[in-house]
């Protein structure tokens, strides 16, 4: 009886679970009709709010993200596109809702506000989008022109060229920024901001410009000092200058008042020192320069002036020499100092009251040569070689031949050539080769037959520098001249030496055959000047192979 009493209520149970299932089964679907039948976004949330894990919940899901898509595809507003993606971020139309979003968002807000930071706030939410490289190259371009055009400075430039490295606008920053760099140079408009361009754009579009412009300042701080250094310094700098005429012709005016001085003073100040073992320097005396007579006598043998001394009274232009000597020595590992070497220097100063003066300086310095003995009779300052000195290259001689020839003209320096002291006619020539004094071109190759081998010697060189091709026969016939005295050999081949090198500076073809002949020559060091020569006229390199040489000369004489 009691077991039968529980079956029943058990049975109760089961149909009170089922009758209840059934009931809601069927709430559920009149719910969800309910819903359908409405067809509102607010109908499918309260059918879902009122069964969110029971049948029908997933097709109300559905269709809220429909009726959502629908409602913003409808109001076609960024808000209502941000509204259905925060509320379906993986919903069924969030793919298509972030196209239309980001289409809206281009075309309805950035590109109506066309700003920079319109399209910043466009790329920050859409970086990898379908307007992205549209959005970027709008960017740049108002960057460029509403921000870095309007500044217009290099430091915009720049910050241009950082932020894009490869744009569209590269070469017109990089353009505007070498323009303003040229116009800052021609706002100060000194000689050195244009070397800073030049340095910062050695081919740069203004380098003609920035060369003009230096060229002009230098001519203009001549023309104001009025000098004849500043001229001459010109000159220097631009021998095929604008303004070259202008200056030669300033300083031919102030050299025409010169010539008129008919009788010149000539005042020369001569100090010796000799420097100590302890590297102090004393006062030397004994010691005298022929500096005055020297100077006298050229003045009027080539100048045709009348050169009087200190003590004259009546002169009309003076010329001032102040010089100072210097005595240098070596112990030549001995307790005594000998003084072996010299320098001098000094300056010369031609002076015409009432005109710019003409001035020259000159140093030179001989070095105590190297010996392992002790050189006799030399351990006192007046023993050094202030004479030898006194002739060398860039001493007191070819300073006052230069001087001579640029307030007298070629003809003077012609004539000095010519002069009677071997050690005149070898400064003349320095001077010629130096400045390439084209008048006296013929006096030079005269010189290459001199009696004096030094002279012929320094006649051959200076011809290479004037690297005319009209030397070429000259030094040849210098460079076949052997002379078989024995107390003239070593100076001949010195002669033979030097215009080998000559020719090698001039580089014509015609002396390739006569270099290559001196390959025989019995002077080591003909023969090495010539191979170099050779080698600088023919770009071959066959060394001091005399027969490698000929073969090839006679392979390109019958080509």
């Amino acid at each position: 009886m009691c077991s039968q009493f529980k079956v029943v209520i058990l049975v109760v149970a089961l149909l009170t679970i089922l009758a209840s299932l059934l009931n809601g089964c069927a709430s559920s679907t009149s719910g969800w009709k309910e819903a359908q039948s409405i067809n509102t976004l607010e109908a499918y949330q309260d059918f879902l709010d009122s069964n969110p894990s029971k049948e029908h919940a997933d097709s109300a899901r559905w269709k809220i993200d429909t009726l959502s898509f629908l409602r913003a595809k409808q109001e076609h507003t960024i808000s209502s596109y941000d509204r259905y993606l925060r509320q379906f971020p993986r919903g069924e139309f969030a793919h298509e809702v972030s196209e239309r979003l980001e289409k809206l968002f281009f075309h309805k807000q950035t590109e109506a506000e066309n700003s920079v930071n319109g399209y910043d706030d466009f790329l920050q939410r859409f970086p990898n989008g379908v307007f992205a490289n549209e959005a970027r190259s709008r960017r740049e371009q108002l960057y460029f022109n509403q921000q870095i055009n309007v500044q217009n400075t290099i430091t915009a430039y720049e910050s241009y060229l950082k932020d894009y490295p490869d744009g569209k606008y590269v070469d017109s920053a990089r353009s505007m920024i070498e323009y303003l760099h040229f116009e800052q140079a021609k706002s100060v408009d000194v000689d050195t901001t244009y070397l800073n361009y030049l340095k910062r754009y050695p081919e740069g579009r203004y380098k003609a410009d920035a060369l003009g412009r230096i060229e002009l300042i230098v001519f203009r701080k001549a023309n104001k000092g009025q000098t004849i250094e500043a001229f001459e310094e010109y000159i220097r700098q631009y021998p095929q200058g604008m303004y070259i005429d202008v200056a030669k012709h300033n300083i031919e005016d102030i050299a025409v008042a010169y010539r008129q001085a008919k009788v010149v003073q000539v005042i020369a100040t001569q100090l010796f020192y000799q420097k100590n073992p302890d590297g102090d320097s004393s006062a030397i005396t004994g010691v005298s320069l022929p500096i005055e007579s020297l100077t006298r006598r050229l003045l009027a043998e080539h100048a045709n002036v009348t050169a009087v001394g200190p003590d004259a009274k009546s002169f009309t232009a003076t010329l001032n020499v102040k010089t100072e000597g210097v005595a240098l020595g070596n112990n030549y590992g001995t307790d005594i100092w000998h003084f072996t070497g010299a320098s001098l220097s000094g300056k010369l100063s031609f002076d015409l009251p009432g005109y710019p003066s003409f001035k020259r300086s000159f140093s030179s310095t001989l070095e105590p040569p190297v010996s392992t003995t002790p050189i006799q009779n030399s351990t006192t300052g007046t023993s050094s070689p202030f004479t030898k000195v006194f002739k060398a290259s860039g001493s007191y001689i070819p300073k006052l031949i230069e001087l001579i020839y640029k307030l007298y003209g070629a003809s003077a320096l012609s004539s000095m050539l010519h002069d009677n002291d071997e050690d005149v006619r070898i400064s003349a020539l320095e001077v010629c080769s130096d400045l390439k004094v084209q008048q006296s071109f013929n006096g030079v190759m005269s010189l290459l037959r001199d009696n004096n081998f030094a002279v012929r010697q320094r006649a051959a060189l200076a011809l290479g520098k004037y690297k005319d091709p009209n030397a070429v026969d000259a030094l040849v016939r210098s460079l076949q001249d052997v002379l078989d005295f024995e107390w003239i050999k070593e100076q001949s081949s010195n002669v033979r030496e030097s215009a080998a090198i000559a020719l090698g500076m001039i580089g014509s073809s015609e002396a390739v055959k006569p270099l290559i002949t001196a390959l025989k020559d019995q002077s080591m060091d003909v023969r090495r000047e010539a191979t170099k020569a050779l080698t600088k006229i023919t770009a071959n390199n066959f060394g001091g192979d005399y027969d490698a040489w000929m073969k090839w000369y006679e392979e390109q004489w019958k080509k």
